[in-house]
């Protein structure tokens, strides 16, 4: 009696396992093809997402040198919590409430 109920879980385990692959192989027939150039975007020159690629005829050449970094200073010109008024006080504390 034990094993005919081994041998149907096992028919069912079987059959379960075949409908998944049948399903899965069924997905992948029916899919849209998601390959990498479907999900490729580009900006244009504008900033806006488009799905064709730049033009290089319209490619802009820019000289590093020309390009001038400088540290974020959080909006009011100090460069630390201790040049800010009371930022030091305050960090100190351990409240770092800047105003």
């Amino acid at each position: 009696m034990a094993s005919f109920e081994k041998r149907q879980k096992e028919k069912k385990r079987q059959q379960k396992k075949e409908e998944k692959m049948r399903r899965k192989e069924e997905r992948k027939a029916n899919s849209s093809g998601g390959g990498l150039e479907n999900m490729m975007a580009y900006v244009d020159e504008n900033g806006q997402i488009v799905d064709t690629p730049p033009d290089p005829a319209k490619k802009v050449e820019v000289d590093a040198s020309e390009i001038e970094l400088h540290p974020q200073t959080g909006g009011r010109g100090y460069r630390s919590s201790a040049q800010r008024p009371g930022g030091f006080l305050r960090h100190r504390q351990g409240l770092r409430l800047y105003q």
